[in-house]
């Protein structure tokens, strides 16, 4: 294998981890904040379920 295909494969794997932490921190955070009406919870809750789709979010 060539080391540009190695790298790809890292990278790969990498983006998948942190989708898959994205998707667990969202899951905890869901479960403590209940229904929560603040929108600090509501936009934080939003972005991480973004970033587990592969969705960057757009700053602010």
């Amino acid at each position: 294998m060539r080391p540009e295909e190695t790298l790809w494969w890292h990278l790969a794997d990498t983006i998948e981890e942190q989708r898959r932490l994205c998707a667990e921190a969202h899951r905890t955070l869901a479960a403590l904040a209940g229904a929560s009406d603040y929108p600090a919870s509501r936009r934080l809750l939003d972005d991480l379920a973004q970033a587990s789709a592969g969705h960057a979010g757009q700053p602010g």
